[in-house]
């Protein structure tokens, strides 16, 4: 007898993938309730379950009073959307084909206890799956009799989607240990496997599955699974299960005319465990999606529920931990829970672009008195964010590894097709790795190099006739922002586009701060439709200096049409130019009409009903910096040759580069005749020169911006070793930051020798 113990937990729904799940789950009110006793959809219950089934086959259990006498496993659920989905459901294959279930109609009846589906197949056999309601389970019966006059190979099988309690999988154990990937399992009468509806902490809701024969159960994703009704393993490049569905398969037989074949599964709903002092769940979702090839959602609200068993009250800490490409704007909460009762907390969490298909854990703790009461584990898939590995190219390079283990890669990005750099790089966009391994635990900063940055503000501002007041602010505060922008260093300039049902107005790029003001003055506000996008159009074409940092304050309350130019069409201008959106609105148009523009172009939102000094003084702390420096420790073995690649994606565009190296080899130059050391350097760097029979020459020191800050001599009097500090011909500090040093030597010929390095300034 096989004895298979099977929990889960209800997946969120409002998140979509492409198979999108979602659309198997039927909201019961959709249904005509007064044909819900007819022989579309039926449904049964006693004392402890019940169940339904619809056309098609498509089944699901849920509990009423469960089997214990707490709360917490009334109305829960067994399979996913109860009372109405269609992600559980039988298959049936004739001489080797599985039936699709656009292939397969019938009917369902209901007999007392008994809801059956009956079909017969284009081969003469019929097939009847049928579920007994029992006293605490449900009995699922595979009938098959073949009507042919000649033999017929005959397969049945059944998808159960667990969800047994709220949100989210349980976990799955054979013989005591849990699987973690999706697997092939072959069990015989003696095996067994469990899962519940959690793998820490106790374990909530279970039931119990036993069969009259050997059974091939495969443990996949439902995702992976969708459409995929054959018993074969399933090729999929995510193996973790996040989003658990059990694949179960009868024994395949020859079936002679009029003969009959019978397949048993038995569901029983055994005693939950809620022996913890607090039983925690947490809805928060088993994947995120793509939606117009960006990452959604972005930012989204899950619950914590905690159920405190004790009749006193319970003092307790709840903390979250999640790794990779999600974040908790929040990781500990002080709750306080009457005894006996719930208590929901809030958890905002946040996601990130991910360039790779990848399943992160989060995990939330409760703990009292320090002592872990409970715990709850989830697994949450990250699709990868479509782009391609060209569109963009790595300059200014340069690897040092001196310093090995440490290994530092320093790197500036620009548009192969405009030369523009990319000023706005995070973690979601830069993957490093060794020797093909993923280096996930590396440091991201940005350099700074001498002169003065170039900055481009553009102000889009709204002049419906609410939106006085806020352009009133823009006027007094400008001032303040232009010096902001000076103190931090910026070489400024300013405009404005003015819009309402048409663009309005457009004063380009200048440093003249008091006829911006002017101009601002002479606004006429009326009403209509704001069509923000061909705003934001005209904005981006404004002069623009080479190099700047560029960025649009788009300010509006108001939604927008697409009709002239969609988001999408946004979206791609603002990353052709390189053009980062601030969005300032109120909250209620943030998710739908600001995220999705400003998101991807690096951007931040802000309530329009804030101080909008505080705004522009936020917006004026940008990075103006266009070279980037990762770094990290090694896990290689010394001596061994090593490659490191570096990918970055933006905006679609992405770049591959890899650099192989030996941490036995100093970074001393390429050639004999110049060697500098160490590098990065702070704030001395040893440079000497071997200059053979070289008579006289020089070393010339540049920044990245080609200005020469240091030059020394040398000749046949003059030692070929120097220290520089970091200071240039006036004894000032330099910037730190890429420098090149220049190394220029003539022999007793006339001859000129000419090698050059790259060096790093690095505080």
């Amino acid at each position: 007898m096989i004895k298979i113990i099977l929990v889960g937990v209800l997946l969120i729904s409002s998140v979509i993938l492409p198979q999108k799940k979602k659309d198997f789950d039927i909201v019961e009110t959709k249904l005509n309730k007064s044909t819900i006793v007819n022989s579309d959809n039926m449904e049964l219950t006693n004392d402890y379950l019940e169940m339904t089934m619809i056309s098609g086959g498509y089944f699901t259990i849920g509990t009423s009073n469960g089997n214990n006498s707490t709360r917490l496993d009334n109305n829960c659920q067994i399979t996913y959307g109860h009372p109405y989905a269609m992600t559980s459901f039988p298959v049936f294959s004739v001489d080797g084909k599985w039936m699709k279930r656009e292939e397969i109609s019938g009917i369902v009846t209901k007999n007392g206890d008994t809801l059956s589906f009956n079909w017969t197949s284009d081969a003469g056999v019929s097939f009847q799956f049928s579920m007994v309601l029992q006293s605490s389970g449900v009995k699922f019966i595979h009938s098959v009799i073949n009507l042919d006059t000649v033999n017929h190979e005959i397969g049945t099988g059944l998808f159960f989607d667990p969800a047994l309690g709220k949100w989210g999988d349980g976990g799955l154990y054979v013989n005591n240990k849990v699987v973690i990937n999706d697997t092939l399992l072959n069990f015989s009468d003696t095996a067994e496997m469990d899962l519940w509806e959690k793998n820490t902490g106790a374990r909530g809701i279970g039931v119990q599955l036993s069969a009259n024969q050997s059974l091939k159960v495969l443990v996949n994703n439902w995702r992976e699974s969708f459409n995929n009704y054959s018993p074969e393993p399933l090729q999929s490049s995510v193996k973790k299960i996040y989003d658990m569905v059990l694949r179960l398969y009868f024994r395949n037989e020859i079936l002679a005319p009029r003969q009959e074949k019978k397949d048993e599964l038995e569901l029983l709903l055994p005693v939950p465990d809620f022996s913890s002092d607090a039983f925690t769940r947490w809805d928060v979702p088993a994947y995120l999606d793509l939606t117009d090839n960006l990452m959604f959602p972005r930012q989204f609200q899950t619950f914590a529920e905690v159920n405190n068993n004790k009749l006193s009250q319970l003092a307790c800490d709840l903390s979250i931990e999640i790794s990779g490409s999600i974040t908790a704007n929040k990781t500990s909460y002080q709750l306080t829970v009457p005894g006996s009762s719930s208590y929901f907390n809030k958890i905002d969490l946040q996601s990130k672009l991910s360039f790779e298909e990848r399943v992160v854990t989060a995990t939330l703790v409760l703990k009292s008195n320090n002592a872990v009461v409970d715990e709850v584990q989830r697994n949450i898939y990250i699709p990868a964010t479509p782009v391609s590995d060209t569109g963009l190219v790595i300059v200014d390079d340069s690897l040092a590894s001196a310093s090995f283990p440490k290994v530092d890669l320093f790197f500036a990005v620009e548009h192969s097709y405009s030369g523009q750099r990319i000023l706005n790089l995070t973690k979601e966009n830069i993957y490093v790795y060794e020797n093909g391994s993923r280096i996930e635990d590396y440091n991201l900063s940005k350099l700074t190099s001498g002169g003065s940055p170039l900055a481009d503000v553009v102000f889009v501002l709204d002049v419906s006739g609410s939106m006085g007041d806020k352009i009133l602010q823009v006027k007094n505060n400008i001032n303040e922002f232009g010096d902001s922008l000076e103190a931090r260093g910026y070489d400024y300039k300013m405009g404005i586009v003015t819009f309402s049902t048409t663009v309005d107005n457009v004063w380009d790029l200048t440093k003249d701060l008091e006829f911006l003001k002017n101009k601002l003055s002479s606004i006429v506000l009326w009403g209509g439709v704001e069509d923000s996008p061909s705003a934001l159009m005209a904005a981006s074409n404004l002069a623009f200096r080479p190099g700047s940092k560029r960025t649009i304050i788009w300010v509006t309350d108001e939604e927008y049409p697409e009709d002239k130019y969609t988001k999408s069409a946004v979206i791609d201008q603002m990353l052709l130019k390189d053009i980062t959106v601030h969005g300032v609105g109120p909250d209620y148009l943030q998710t739908t009409w600001f995220s999705p523009i400003i998101i991807p172009t690096g951007g931040n939102f802000y309530n329009i009903y804030g101080k909008f000094r505080d705004i522009l003084l936020d917006v004026s702390r940008m990075e103006a910096s266009d070279m980037y420096h990762v770094s990290y420790q090694s896990k290689l073995q010394s001596g061994e040759n090593k490659e490191l690649t570096l990918k970055v994606f933006f905006g679609g565009s992405g770049v591959v580069k890899s650099y192989v190296f030996n941490s036995n080899q100093a970074n001393e130059g390429s050639t004999s005749h110049l060697k500098y050391y160490p590098n990065p350097f702070n704030p001395e760097i040893t440079i000497k020169v071997n200059t053979g029979n070289y008579i006289k020459g020089e070393i010339r020191i540049f920044s990245i911006l080609g200005e020469c800050v240091k030059t020394f001599k040398i000749d046949q009097t003059i030692h070929s070793q120097f220290t520089w500090n970091a200071r240039n011909e006036m004894g000032l500090p330099v910037s730190t930051g890429f420098y090149i040093v220049q190394l220029i030597m003539t022999d007793i010929n006339e001859n000129i020798y000419t090698e050059s390095a790259k060096i790093i300034f690095l505080k």
